[in-house]
Formats: C-alpha cells, structure tokens, sequence
C-alpha cells in the first residue's frame, strides 16, 4: 500500500463534494477524523512515521493538507503543513508532481518544479518515475492531475499524455501500473478519476465506460472495493473514480450505501481508519 500513496490526494475529496447528503448526515465522523488528524500532526508540520520523513511522510502530508483544504480547514494545521511541504526537499516525479499539486493550489509559485517535469516527459507523451525512465501510467496520472490543478493551458501536452493512458488500456476495460500489467482497482480508478476529470474537452466516453464496467465487477460482499478482502484505499478511490464519472446516478443506490457503509463501519474509535493520517485522509 506504502508504494500506491503517491496518487493523489487531489481529487479524492470530490466524494466529499457530490455525495454530502450521505456523509454530512452523520458530520460526527467528519468531525472525529478531523479531530484525529489534528492531533497526529506533528510538531514540525507533517504527518506520518518520523522514520519516513520526506518519503512516505511527504505523500501522508500532502494527503491530509488538500484534505484540509476541500473540507475548508484552512487554518494554523493547514499552513504549517504547507510550509513543511514547501521547504522538504525530493527529487523523484512522484514527489515532484505532488508537490506542484498541493503549492500550486495554497497559491505557491511552482513555476520552477513545472518546467523541470515538463522537461523531462517522455517523447511518447507520458512520464516515468525519473528522467529517462520509460513512461508507467501512474506519473503520468500524476502529471495530468497537477497540471490540471494549476490550470496548465498546452493542450497539446496534455492530449498527448491522455493518449498515452489509453493505449494502456487493457481489454477488460481496467488498467495495471504499466503497458500490458494485469488490471487492478487502484490503477483503475485513479485514471479513472483523472480521464473524468477531461471529458468535456475530448472525446473519451468509450474508455470512460469501459473503466466504469470493471469497476462495478469488483465491489465485494462487504460493500468495499479491491481483491478481497477489500481496503479502505480502494474503496475510496473507487467509489470516487464512480462518483466522478457520473455513474452512480444511474446505478443501483446499492453501490452509494454499501460502499459508504464499509468506510463508516471502518473508523476507528480514535477517529482515524487504521490509525493512519493517510488512509483518515482519504
């Protein structure tokens, strides 16, 4: 799970947005993650394993602070872990673009971070974990979403990365971590999500769809999403991903209830889901 948090952060909160009725019904749990993620905060400004710092620290940190920010949370939480954010130093695209995402929308210049990612794309449109590594869907999922959150105006670039999302799409209609990898729910959704999130501009229903179908196949009994058992991450991230594309509303409320139903079933008297900032983020 540690290797799958560099996706962000940024549009999960969409579930937050659309489906309020559900969720601000019973705001107490809102209002107890929030209560956890303040408390875990540390005194420098991150979340996370101290061991960890930048690292998986850096991704739980960005997590929670747009977390902060779609729940309008913008206060001396916020702009501590803002700063920390601003001053960790990291180098590879994950990171990278995850910090273009989260300064770019506290108001940050991050001119300088966007133009040494878009220096380093690859000539097939995508990007790859460093410079000159071969193009994985995941950064270029990264890269697609920063950009759209700075509101990146060549569209050139970004057509070109979409088209690179949807030669990766496999014949089941879900996508893996790269060209020819089995389909998984995580992947899925996130492009999912990030597709969505594009289709006013081109023309991708077919593939959008087609992601849709293989994410309705893998909701389990429990009402949770992933290979089974299923996790708080996937559910999350799928239910977003249904929520975004417009499918939910045309679907069986069914999916709505027992998805929300597992995340609600699985906080913790804490307040957190598994004693965890990033997962509670989410």
């Amino acid at each position: 799970m540690r290797n799958r948090r560099f996706v962000l952060v940024s549009f999960i909160f969409a579930l937050l947005n659309l489906y309020a009725p559900y969720l601000f019904a019973q705001p107490v749990y809102i209002t107890n993650g929030l209560a956890y993620l303040r408390f875990s905060q540390s005194s420098e400004g991150y979340w996370g394993d101290p061991a960890e710092v930048p690292f998986n620290a850096f991704i739980d940190t960005c997590t929670v602070t747009e977390t902060m920010r779609n729940l309008d949370e913008i206060g001396s939480t916020y702009n501590s872990a803002i700063q920390w954010v601003n001053t960790a130093e990291v180098f590879n695209t994950d990171y990278l673009f995850t910090k273009l995402l989260v300064l770019g929308r506290a108001g940050i210049d991050v001119s300088s971070i966007r133009d040494y990612l878009l220096g380093i794309r690859n000539y097939d449109g995508g990007w790859g974990g460093q410079e000159d590594f071969s193009s994985d869907n995941k950064r270029t999922i990264l890269a697609l979403q920063a950009l759209g959150a700075i509101n990146f105006s060549d569209q050139g670039i970004i057509s070109f990365a979409l088209g690179y999302l949807l030669s990766t799409q496999n014949p089941d209609g879900g996508w893996g971590f790269y060209a020819g990898d089995d389909s998984n729910v995580y992947m899925t959704a996130i492009v999912l999500e990030t597709l969505s999130q594009y289709r006013t501009i081109y023309n991708l229903e077919t593939a959008i769809n087609s992601g849709i179908a293989y994410l309705l196949t893998k909701q389990n009994p429990d009402g949770g999403f992933g290979t089974s058992p299923s996790t708080i991450y996937e559910t999350a991230l799928a239910f977003e991903a249904l929520v975004l594309s417009g499918s939910l509303g045309a679907t069986s409320p069914t999916v709505i209830n027992q998805a929300i139903n597992y995340l609600i079933s699985t906080q913790l008297p804490n307040g957190s889901w598994n004693d965890d900032p990033y997962s509670t983020a989410i």
